[in-house]
């Protein structure tokens, strides 16, 4: 994730995985498109499936640990 340093809005990144991540994508070019900050994207609430998932998304995770709120 690419991000300015003094107001955290985010400016780029990109994910690689061999699984289909075309929702991750899609989040992250609307943080990019609304402005949206570092802290904007660590608190904001995505859907998952309690069996399946995890709660924080890849997105999430990637903010906090930025904002050096989380370790991966």
């Amino acid at each position: 994730m690419t991000f300015d340093k003094l107001n955290h809005q985010i400016l780029g990144g990109a994910v690689m995985s061999t699984y289909d991540l075309t929702g991750q994508g899609n989040v992250l070019s609307l943080a990019i498109s609304q402005r949206l900050t570092l802290e904007d994207l660590a608190e904001q609430d995505f859907f998952f499936s309690p069996s399946f998932d995890r709660q924080c998304s890849l997105l999430n995770l990637a903010a906090q640990h930025a904002l050096g709120w989380a370790k991966f």
